[in-house]
């Protein structure tokens, strides 16, 4: 196969198979590309570019994945707090009981956190204090303390 082009197409399927299996010999199985071949490509320049380019449409492919897990599962908790968990009762009837609190509270606590991290808001404080803040509580206190030791040591006058 010696002088063979191959199309941008197929160098970034090579560097996907690649980047999912961690193997040159592997990729070579998976897309019919000699091994020999795609040591080759590793050694160029533009191979980091065609890396690149197949993160990105694998990191595409893994957040449609996750945005789609997360509307399944948002759908599936909203029907559970809205009409409670199945469950079997005794009988081998499947009835609907209520969420325990316990449960709600975690539920609640994290849906409350990852929406305002979506939003680009706080999820915890933290209390920032200046230099000058800490400078003025600082010199506060050495006041405070010379007009105390000044009070309980007065100057004795000869």
């Amino acid at each position: 196969m010696k002088g063979v082009e191959w199309d941008v197409e197929t160098k970034i399927e090579v560097a996907i198979a690649w980047l999912i299996t961690g193997s040159i010999e592997k990729a070579s199985e998976m897309t019919a590309i000699p091994a020999r071949t795609i040591r080759d490509w590793t050694k160029q320049l533009w191979w980091d570019d065609v890396v690149d380019t197949a993160k990105g449409i694998k990191q595409k492919e893994l957040d449609a994945l996750w945005t789609g897990l997360i509307h399944k599962s948002a759908d599936a908790l909203r029907d559970r707090v809205d009409n409670g968990d199945s469950v079997l009762d005794k009988f081998g009837n499947i009835k609907k009981v209520p969420i325990k609190g316990k449960d709600l509270a975690f539920i609640t606590a994290i849906a409350v956190d990852k929406r305002a991290l979506a939003r680009g808001q706080a999820t915890s404080r933290t209390e920032r204090i200046s230099i000058e803040e800490k400078l003025k509580k600082i010199g506060d206190e050495l006041e405070l303390r010379a007009e105390k030791n000044e009070s309980t040591n007065p100057t004795q006058v000869h």
